[in-house]
C-alpha cells in the first residue's frame, strides 16, 4: 500500500457560519495513506488493533468486509459476510468483543428493512467466510415510506457505547441529525429518539471514544453540498457526560476539500482517522487529524 502526502492549502469559510452559534474551526487534515483498490466505495471504518482496520463498500457491492493495515508491508484480507447481501452497508463500529456492520442506508426513505449485524472480532481476525447476527430496528416516528429526496430517515453514522448502539441520522430534509439508541444485542426494537442537533450538514460517519472519568467524546463527519462541490465538516463533542451527546456544545470544523467523507474512527483520545470515497474522480483516501490543532 503506498503512502502519499499532499499539499493543501485550507481557506476559511468562516462567512458560512456567520449565523451559527458553534464557532468553525480550520484544522489541519493530513492525507496520510491510500485505501486499498477495493474500497474505492468505502463507507465505514473500525480499528481492530494499533494498526489493523477493518472497513466495507456500500450498496451494490459484494457483502464482504476488508482487513488491512496502513504499513505496505502487511497484506489485505477480504472476508466473506454469509446469509446476508449489501443492500446498503454505510457504517462499521465495534467494541471489545464484537464488529457491527451497518445496513442502514435509506436514500428514499422506503426501507422497512434496516438492520445492524454483528460479528466476533475473533472470528473476523481469523476465518475468510463468517456468518453474522442480527439487529433489526425501525423509526416510530416513520409514518410515510413513500419515495422522498427530502425525508429525515436515513442513517449513514452509528457508534457503540455501553451497552448500546447510537444512531445518528443523515437528516436530507433539514440537515439536522437525530440520535437514536438500541440494544447492541441480537432482536427487532424500535429506535428510541433521545436527542437533535443542528448540524448544518449530511451526518455520514461517527465514532465514540471512552474517556476517564465516564466521560466520552463524539465525532461526526460529513458534508454539505455548496454550488455543487462537496464541503467537509466535522463536529466533535468532547468531555461528554456519558452517552448525553448534544449536552455538550461541540466545535465545529470545516475543511476546503471537494471530497466525500464517508467514515471516522478514534485511534487514541485526541486523535481521528477520517475516510473518503474513492467515486467523481477523487482518490481513496484515509486522512488523519489531530483534535488538539487549530485551538
Amino acid at each position: 500500500m503506498k503512502t502519499t502526502i499532499h499539499k493543501t492549502t485550507w481557506i476559511s469559510l468562516s462567512l458560512l457560519f456567520a449565523c451559527s452559534s458553534v464557532k468553525p474551526v480550520v484544522p489541519e487534515l493530513v492525507p496520510t495513506a491510500s485505501l486499498p483498490a477495493e474500497l474505492m466505495e468505502c463507507s465505514g471504518m473500525a480499528v481492530l488493533d494499533s494498526d489493523l482496520y477493518v472497513s466495507n463498500n456500500d450498496s451494490g457491492n459484494a457483502a464482504e468486509l476488508y482487513v488491512y493495515s496502513l504499513k505496505a508491508d502487511r497484506p489485505m484480507r477480504t472476508v466473506t459476510i454469509t446469509g446476508v447481501d449489501n443492500k446498503d452497508w454505510e457504517e462499521l463500529s465495534a467494541d471489545d468483543q464484537y464488529v457491527y456492520i451497518g445496513d442502514t442506508g435509506n436514500n428514499r426513505g422506503k426501507r422497512q428493512d434496516l438492520a445492524i449485524y454483528r460479528i466476533p472480532k475473533e472470528k473476523l481476525l481469523q476465518e475468510d467466510v463468517v456468518e453474522v447476527e442480527k439487529i433489526f430496528f425501525h423509526y416510530p416516528e416513520q409514518e410515510s415510506f413513500e419515495s422522498s429526496k427530502t425525508h429525515n430517515f436515513d442513517c449513514e453514522a452509528f457508534a457503540i457505547y455501553g451497552d448500546s448502539i447510537y444512531l445518528f441520522t443523515k437528516n436530507r430534509g433539514n440537515l439536522k441529525t437525530n440520535l437514536y439508541r438500541i440494544p447492541k444485542v441480537p432482536g427487532h426494537y424500535a429506535a428510541k429518539l433521545i436527542g437533535e442537533f443542528d448540524a448544518g450538514f449530511l451526518v455520514t460517519g461517527a465514532d465514540v471514544r471512552s474517556l476517564s472519568d465516564n466521560k466520552s467524546r463524539l465525532a461526526l463527519i460529513g458534508y454539505a453540498k455548496i454550488d455543487g462541490r462537496y464541503q467537509v465538516y466535522m463536529l466533535d463533542f468532547n468531555k461528554v457526560d456519558g452517552a448525553g451527546f448534544f449536552k455538550t456544545k461541540p466545535r465545529k470544523w470545516n475543511f476546503d476539500l471537494p471530497i466525500q467523507t464517508e467514515s471516522i474512527a478514534f485511534i487514541d483520545d485526541h486523535t481521528v482517522l477520517i475516510t473518503n470515497e474513492g467515486e467523481h474522480g477523487d482518490r481513496a483516501m484515509v486522512h488523519r487529524l489531530n483534535l488538539t490543532s487549530g485551538k
